[in-house]
């Protein structure tokens, strides 16, 4: 128990969505906690205590949810750009990876830049306290304080209730516990001196963090019961400010930790690297290569081409101008290429997925990251999948089985080495694979060709295309349009699927499939033999044929005569007339050029148990 409890003549008004509230009413969250991925908030979660105090609990969540933890957080109703916003709270017992804030926040977080000031309690130690400031500068970019600031209070916030403020006046805020002035910050302490106003809705919530992507919060160590911390009172006073000077009474002292210099570089070609502490590294001219390490970094390329790598912790890295690489970490971190052609480069054995035309925070398989201006993407040694954006993207797979997709726009894709997937839908993006590099294929919604050194077509969509192979062995899949498949030299698989398909093995011993519809299997030459043909079908709704080249086999233009074709249990010609004959024995077809010597047979195709065939199914043309 706490050893002071503040007298509560009154416990906080909460309410819940679709319920009635008043300006000073506090509304109870329940849903997903948007800071970490393993968590929700819960209104069981937040209770009133029997002495009228606020409980937020953080806890295991019930058997059957989604994420592992639950937690408790309240918002205020009232929203003030200017005054004093109060909260009279006692801190849980803390572990780490768990997080208790009691911050200010833009008032619609939908639609209102990033604005927000923070006391955070984060980890196990609650006899310090962090306080953090973040808003967007001209650019939209995130920034944050450039020193990180962590108080020593002078006493453990577990143990009693305890009065933190925070007054804004417009062009600084002060943060303040107990009556003593902390620390106050303005512009001098943004990077560029920036300095913004907005609405701002208070905010108290207890929470667990994801250790894969905040690991400034250290890893979570499993508490024997739940957290619970304790809100006797919170205000929002707008425009209400405290005397000129706050008075600072000792002891004790609050102790900040020591201040982290920035690390800047010079016009040369610089490598400027960080400790765990969190800095800002700023390379200025010159190609430099900054390294964040740990902690939560701010990395400036400057001009010059760059290579940025935060390291673990949630990092800001601009890349400014020039052609820089923008490595991607552990942490939640925003990646801004600048001016330039720049690159995000993917490291490790994570299965990344990084999308170069997303606004928003996404998943990337290292943290919630967002990509702004960068135009090229290189996976790792992952399965990774690469999309591009609407602009000219150049990605790069590297090992692994890596889908890629250039999106809109002229795009160039390499696989690298693995079982890659390129998805096309521009004729003038260019795909480069390297000879051996794997067995790849092209999904494909446009009429394509494959190159030299791909393996498999898959058309997709719904239109009418073709797809051609090279002369190695492919498989060439079609949509459920009306197909033209042509396999040209190599051992090559076609496949149909629906509609009517004109499908042309060439040489090589092709297998052929039409699939549903009224396919036609062509041969141009007596060379293209020796074909499997897996479902040949003359049937109402499945009527096949065959397809020839008059030229090519010294027949007429129009329909086989009956005449010339014989359906036998053997291959053996009748007659001079005779050219073509079906072996019912086993449903394969011979072409004879001469009607009488049996040197003159060739197996053309040898079809499957239930085809049936007449003289009609044969076209010249």
């Amino acid at each position: 128990m706490s050893a002071f409890m503040p007298t509560i003549a009154e416990p906080l008004d909460l309410y819940r969505l679709g319920e009635s509230s008043t300006t000073s009413s506090w509304l109870v969250s329940e849903w997903g906690a948007g800071q970490t991925n393993i968590m929700d908030w819960s209104a069981n979660n937040v209770r009133v205590a029997s002495d009228g105090a606020i409980e937020l609990v953080l806890d295991n969540a019930p058997t059957g949810t989604t994420d592992p933890f639950m937690g408790g957080e309240i918002q205020s109703t009232a929203v003030a750009t200017t005054g004093t916003w109060s909260w009279t709270a006692q801190a849980p017992r803390m572990v780490d990876g768990a997080v208790f804030g009691m911050f200010l926040y833009q008032a619609d977080w939908a639609k209102d830049p990033w604005l927000e000031f923070d006391f955070e309690f984060v980890g196990a130690d609650t006899t310090k306290v962090q306080l953090a400031v973040h808003m967007v500068d001209a650019a939209g970019q995130h920034i944050t304080n450039l020193t990180k600031m962590v108080v020593d209070l002078g006493f453990d916030a577990a143990l009693d209730f305890h009065t933190y403020e925070i007054v804004l006046d417009g062009t600084s805020a002060n943060f303040m516990v107990d009556g003593r002035l902390l620390e106050t910050m303005d512009g001098s302490d943004m990077p560029g001196g920036v300095w913004n106003t907005g609405a701002l809705k208070s905010y108290v919530d207890l929470w667990a963090a994801d250790s894969r992507y905040d690991s400034w919060t250290g890893a979570w160590v499993d508490p024997d019961g739940p957290l619970v911390a304790r809100l006797a009172n919170a205000t929002v006073q707008p425009g209400v400010l405290p005397p000129a000077q706050p008075v600072i009474t000792p002891p004790p002292q609050p102790v900040i930790t020591p201040t982290v210099q920035p690390i800047v570089g010079t016009a040369l070609d610089n490598t400027l690297k960080g400790t765990d502490n969190g800095e800002v590294i700023d390379g200025q001219g010159g190609h430099d290569t900054l390294l964040g390490e740990g902690g939560s970094d701010t990395l400036l390329g400057g001009t010059g081409d760059d290579r940025l790598d935060g390291g673990i912790g949630n990092d800001l890295l601009q890349g400014g101008d020039g052609q820089d690489r923008l490595v991607l970490d552990a942490g939640s971190d925003r990646l801004d290429g600048g001016a330039g052609l720049d690159w995000v480069v993917v490291t490790g054995t994570t299965n990344a997925t990084i999308n170069l035309g997303a606004t928003a925070a996404q998943d990337t398989g290292a943290g919630l990251d967002t990509l702004v201006g960068i135009e090229n993407a290189l996976g790792g040694v992952g399965n990774d999948r690469l999309t591009g954006s609407a602009g000219a993207n150049t990605l790069q797979g590297g090992a692994g089985a890596d889908t890629l997709d250039g999106g809109l726009g002229v795009d160039r894709m390499e696989g690298g080495t693995g079982d890659d997937t390129y998805l096309l839908s521009e004729a003038a993006d260019l795909i480069v694979e390297l000879a051996g590099a794997g067995t790849d294929t092209v999904q494909s919604a446009i009429a394509t060709t494959l190159g030299a050194t791909l393996e498999n077509l898959i058309l997709t969509g719904a239109s009418a295309i073709g797809g051609t192979g090279n002369t190695g062995a492919n498989r060439l899949t079609g949509n459920n349009a009306a197909n033209m498949l042509s396999g040209l030299a190599g051992a090559d698989v076609l496949v149909g699927n629906g509609g009517n398909d004109r499908l042309i093995g060439g040489a090589g011993a092709d297998t052929v499939s039409g699939g549903a519809g009224d396919d036609v299997f062509r041969f141009a030459t007596m060379s293209e033999r020796g074909d499997v043909i897996t479902d040949f079908r003359n049937q109402a709704g499945n009527n096949d044929r065959f397809e020839f080249s008059a030229a090519g086999f010294g027949m007429a233009v129009g329909t086989l005569s009956a005449s010339r074709l014989q359906i036998r249990a053997d291959n053996v010609a009748q007659d001079g007339d005779d050219r073509f004959i079906f072996r019912t024995t086993d449903q394969t077809l011979w072409y004879d050029n001469n009607g009488k010597d049996p040197s003159g047979l060739t197996l053309l195709a040898d079809l499957d148990s239930g085809a049936m065939i007449t003289a009609s199914d044969f076209i010249f043309v």
